[in-house]
């Protein structure tokens, strides 16, 4: 009997080959946070320049009540003023001066904000050292003068104004200095001759820039408005203010225009602006369900809340931006927090970072009804 053949021993299991380890998705790289505007000193510069510009500016408007002094003065010596209406002739036309110096240092600064360029940045210090100069010579003017025709308690007045000039230079090279700009170093007798001489040049030739690109900007806004026709709002946009024939908004306020406008005005220009941006605002947002109020609600509510309502409407106001910029793919740094932080130090400041404050929210104003043009227009977002 043949034994039965043992059975044949199982081979071990091959092991497994490990399968390819799946290798998770690469995490999406977090969107570059846009470089602030203050990285390379420039948001500082146009600020300082800003808040000098106006206080020289106001302080040069001393040139109207000359002009109209030194007629009066002229009229009277005609007609037989004799000695005294020559020497109040004389006090008003050196006032005069000192008042066309002071708007002339004013111009540079506010130039120097509206279009700061680090590569003109030493031209404009430059050129803004010649003014100081030549107000700090028209001031010196009215010494004489003021000891003829006034008593000496009246020179007090140019006190101030030469401590502005003297800050205004100063502090021009201090900001210039902090981001980095080299001002006056390495410069030889003949290059600094060279740039006092090429620096208004330079300053010239940016204001003619900017004026020719605000010029340039209106024509395209108004070649697009033509264009507009029957453009028809798309995308996730809740509104229909953008019906066929519906106007472009106005996307060029700007904070000295709205302070001058004001002075001029004695305060009147603040309705008609409050009656622009209330409009605009319920066009661009329409759909968020707010509403902005308009200048008759603005002032009675001011009347009656002793003027807190006219701080609560910029404040809602720049609320009201900030919700509604993403809706244009867009986004706002400043809200109406930022608002009352920088309103309510401007009671410490004597009021200089409430206009900065009241600035921020007419530089998004411009903004958001820049990106509802280009919406309607077809240009995208």
């Amino acid at each position: 009997m043949i034994p039965p053949t043992p059975p044949t021993p199982e081979a071990p299991p091959t092991p497994e080959t490990p399968s390819t380890p799946v290798i998770p998705p690469t995490p999406p790289v977090p969107p570059t946070q846009p470089t602030s505007s203050n990285a390379d000193g420039a948001q500082t510069i146009r600020i300082f320049s800003l808040i000098m510009g106006i206080i020289l500016g106001l302080s040069g408007l001393r040139i109207v009540p000359a002009v109209f002094g030194m007629l009066s003065a002229a009229a009277d010596f005609l007609f037989g003023g004799g000695l005294y209406a020559c020497k109040t002739m004389l006090m008003y036309l050196f006032s005069g001066v000192l008042g066309l110096a002071l708007l002339l240092n004013a111009a540079i600064l506010i130039l120097q904000y509206l279009r700061f360029r680090r590569e003109h940045a030493e031209a404009f210090f430059f050129t803004l050292a010649e003014t100081v100069v030549l107000g700090l010579a028209a001031l010196l003017l009215n010494v004489p003068i003021i000891l003829w025709t006034a008593p000496r308690s009246e020179l007090s007045t140019l006190t101030p104004i030469a401590v502005c000039l003297l800050i205004a230079l100063a502090g021009d090279y201090l900001v210039l200095s902090l981001a980095k700009i080299p001002v006056m170093q390495n410069r030889t007798t003949d290059r600094l001759k060279t740039m006092l001489k090429e620096s208004p040049i330079v300053v010239v030739q940016d204001l003619s820039e900017y004026l020719s690109e605000r010029k340039m900007k209106k024509a395209q806004a108004g070649q697009a408005a033509q264009a507009n026709g029957t453009t028809q709002p798309a995308g996730n946009m809740q509104n229909t203010a953008a019906a066929a024939g519906t106007p472009f908004l106005y996307a060029d306020y700007d904070i000295i225009i709205y302070i001058l406008l004001l002075f001029v005005t004695c305060g009147l220009y603040d309705l008609y602006f409050t009656y622009k941006v209330s409009k605009e605002l319920n066009i661009s947002c329409e759909g968020d369900g707010r509403k902005t109020a308009g200048p008759l609600e603005k002032v009675l509510l001011s009347i009656i809340t002793c003027g807190i309502y006219n701080i609560y409407w910029w404040y809602s106001v720049a609320n009201r931006l900030a919700e509604n910029a993403p809706r244009y793919g867009d986004s706002f740094q400043e809200n109406g927090t930022t608002f009352l932080v920088w309103d309510l130090l401007g009671f410490v400041t004597c009021s200089i970072c409430g206009w900065i404050a009241k600035h921020n929210v007419l530089k998004n104003i411009n903004r958001l009804n820049s990106d509802y043009n280009r919406f309607i227009s077809g240009a995208g977002l």
